[in-house]
């Protein structure tokens, strides 16, 4: 991915989630099971940290909802 912008502190890269990679990844796993985040930092070691997905179906049924 491009990064969209650099300085001394952190690099950012910005991307889109399509709604069927959302589904796919969070909302088909189980609310005990959490999800993670992980990259690399500028020294190339791996940080990873757990996200909980408990609730995630019902906000993602409400958000489409009210989307339609």
């Amino acid at each position: 991915l491009p990064f969209t912008l650099c300085n001394r502190q952190v690099c950012v890269v910005e991307f889109e989630l399509r709604d069927e990679v959302m589904q796919r990844r969070f909302r088909t796993r189980p609310a005990e099971q959490p999800g993670q985040l992980s990259w690399r930092d500028a020294a190339g070691a791996e940080l990873t940290f757990p996200v909980s997905v408990k609730g995630f179906g019902a906000a993602w049924d409400a958000m489409s909802r009210e989307a339609g």
